[in-house]
């Protein structure tokens, strides 16, 4: 419970963060791996089974109306204004010009809400 990660904002302002000393960049990358490959439709096992994925609600949105309810769905309307911005930068940055591309915007909207610290740390 006293563990305090070394060189970072947190050790400088005294604080601890014991949830960080399992945490690393192995299971960092192997989180977003997983939840890529359950996102993208491929098998993904889990302790319920095979996670599938469809965005047919999804795909067609406009992308404010799209982040609004990704951030609705996944984070209860919690997303920070600077990762909103970075979510909406990101997708906006990318072609939306057929249903495939549409699609594929969704999906990466699904991961970078997923891999957010707003997802991610439980409140």
């Amino acid at each position: 419970p006293g563990y305090v990660p070394p060189a970072t904002s947190i050790a400088d302002a005294g604080l601890v963060a014991p949830e960080f000393q399992i945490t690393n960049e192995v299971s960092t990358i192997g989180y977003i791996n997983y939840i890529y490959s359950a996102i993208d439709g491929k098998s993904a096992m889990s302790n319920a089974g095979v996670i599938s994925s469809a965005y047919a609600a999804e795909v067609n949105l406009p992308l404010d109306e799209l982040i609004n309810r990704l951030d609705l769905m996944f984070t209860h309307g919690t997303l920070s204004p600077s990762t909103r911005s970075k979510i909406t930068s990101a997708l906006g940055s990318m072609l939306d010009t057929t249903a495939a591309l549409r699609l594929t915007r969704v999906k990466a909207g699904v991961l970078l809400i997923m891999a957010s610290p707003e997802y991610l740390v439980q409140k």
